[in-house]
């Protein structure tokens, strides 16, 4: 099961997780495909919708998003491919976590989870798009602030053309 999700290991060995990604980068839809969706369709459990799959694959492609478009200003060469793994393997722990709402009492897990997600980029950014570690934080700061404001961007428009 790890050959297939080897996400998995970015929770509890992240630095050789991270040090692995960055020896072979994933091509950007495998890792939207292998390390992002079944961990989508494990919350599809939790929020039975179609559009939870879609939604959760779009947040991680605006997130990586968020680290390409960025990455210059903080004297990174951008690569998708590498930015997209940044963004996906970190979600691990979130996707994870937000599985768990299903069970009411262990939302507090979610909210690790997605602080697990936080310090998971932060080591991501350094090993994987080689940022400093001085700036690591203020673009993983940066890039999640990008991608909370693409989302509404995006939640807006889909609801004004009426998908959602």
């Amino acid at each position: 099961m790890l050959r297939f999700l080897p996400s998995l290991t970015i929770i509890y060995r992240p630095d050789s997780a991270w040090r692995a990604v960055n020896a072979a980068p994933p091509r950007w839809y495998r890792s939207l495909l292998v390390q992002v969706l079944p961990f989508t369709l494990l919350c599809a459990i939790a929020w039975p919708n179609a559009s939870t799959v879609v939604v959760s694959l779009a947040a991680v492609a605006i997130l990586g998003l968020g680290f390409f478009a960025l990455a210059p200003w903080f004297g990174v060469a951008r690569s998708w491919d590498r930015s997209l793994a940044v963004a996906a393997y970190a979600s691990t722990p979130f996707f994870l976590g937000w599985s768990l709402l299903l069970y009411p009492p262990l939302a507090v897990l979610a909210v690790v989870g997605l602080l697990h997600s936080f310090a998971l980029c932060y080591l991501g950014v350094q090993r994987v798009l080689g940022c400093r570690e001085s700036e690591a934080a203020l673009l993983v700061a940066a890039a999640w602030v990008f991608s909370v404001a693409g989302g509404m961007l995006l939640g807006g428009l889909c609801s004004a053309a009426g998908v959602i």
